[in-house]
C-alpha cells in the first residue's frame, strides 16, 4: 500500500516528494528486549535546524539513518539498490519535464550518465547529456529545494566519458565502412573510446576535446595483441571520416 500511495503522490509533485523520501531520516531499529524490528521515523526537529548528520544515497544505505547509530538493521542490499533506482527515476523524470532543459537537449540527445548526490552536497542527483545536433554537454542537477540547475558547455571544452550504446554505434559504423571498402573484419573484435584531438588541430587553450563527439575505433584479434584495423568516428554526423589499417 506504501509503493502505491507514493507513487500516486509521486505523479503529482515529483520534485517535493523526491525531495522529502531522500530526507527523511527512516530507519529500522532492532529492539532490545523483544528483538522486534521497529520503523522509527524523525520528528520534526530533527529535519530542519541543527540535527544529527544523516547518511544519503551514495553512502549505499538506504533509508537514510543518523551517522554512528547502533543496533540499526539496514534494507538488505537488493531493497537498497531499489530504493536508489527508484530516486534516480523520480530524479530523471523531475529533470527531464523541466522546459528550459527540454529545450537545451532538443531531439537528438543521450543521456550519457547519472549520479546520485551525497549526505555532505545539497545535490539530490545530477545527470549529464550530449545534444548532438548542437554538440553540446548539458549537465542537469536537482537541488535539494526542488530546484533545477543547467550548464551547457560547448563539445570542445567538455564531454562525458563514452556510453556503451556509443561504443556500439560506433563500432558498428566503422565495421560497415570497413567492409565496404574491402577490408576483413569479420572476424575481429571491435572496441571504441572517446577520441582526443591531436595538438596540430587544437586551436584554443579551451579546447580539450574535438567539436564533435568523435570515436576512435580498431578492430584486431584480441587477447592483447595489436589491432589490425583503425577508425575515426563521428557520432554527431553518424559518418566515418578516417579508416585503413593502424599505421
Amino acid at each position: 500500500m506504501f509503493k502505491y500511495r507514493f507513487s500516486r503522490l509521486l505523479s503529482k509533485q515529483p520534485a517535493r516528494l523526491l525531495v522529502g523520501a531522500l530526507a527523511l531520516p527512516v530507519f529500522l531499529a532492532a529492539c532490545s528486549d523483544s528483538g522486534s524490528v521497529l520503523l522509527t521515523g524523525a520528528n520534526e526537529s530533527s529535519v530542519t535546524g541543527e540535527h544529527t548528520p544523516h547518511t544519503g544515497p551514495a553512502d549505499g544505505v538506504w533509508p537514510p539513518q543518523p551517522e554512528n547509530m547502533t543496533n540499526v538493521e539496514p534494507y538488505p542490499a537488493s531493497a537498497r539498490a531499489g530504493a536508489l533506482s527508484g530516486v534516480l527515476t523520480a530524479a530523471r523524470s523531475s529533470i527531464l519535464n523541466n522546459p528550459q532543459v527540454r529545450t537545451s537537449l532538443g531531439s537528438d540527445y543521450r543521456e550519457i550518465h547519472s549520479t546520485l548526490g551525497d549526505s555532505k552536497s545539497d545535490e539530490v542527483a545530477r545527470i549529464v547529456f550530449y545534444n548532438y545536433a548542437t554538440d553540446e554537454t548539458i549537465d542537469v542537477s536537482l537541488a535539494g529545494d526542488g530546484s533545477i540547475s543547467n550548464q551547457i558547455f560547448a563539445a570542445s571544452v567538455y564531454q562525458p566519458t563514452e556510453h556503451p550504446q556509443e561504443v556500439e554505434d560506433a563500432i558498428s559504423l566503422a565495421r560497415t565502412t570497413l567492409t565496404n571498402d574491402s577490408f576483413d573484419v569479420s572476424s575481429l573484435q571491435g572496441t571504441a573510446m572517446l577520441a582526443f584531438p591531436p595538438a596540430s588541430e587544437v586551436v584554443s587553450e579551451q579546447q580539450h576535446f574535438y567539436p564533435q563527439r568523435m570515436m576512435y575505433v580498431t578492430f584486431g584479434p584480441g587477447g592483447g595483441e595489436l589491432p589490425v584495423y583503425t577508425a575515426l568516428v563521428d557520432l554527431s554526423g553518424a559518418t566515418v571520416l578516417e579508416h585503413g589499417m593502424v599505421k
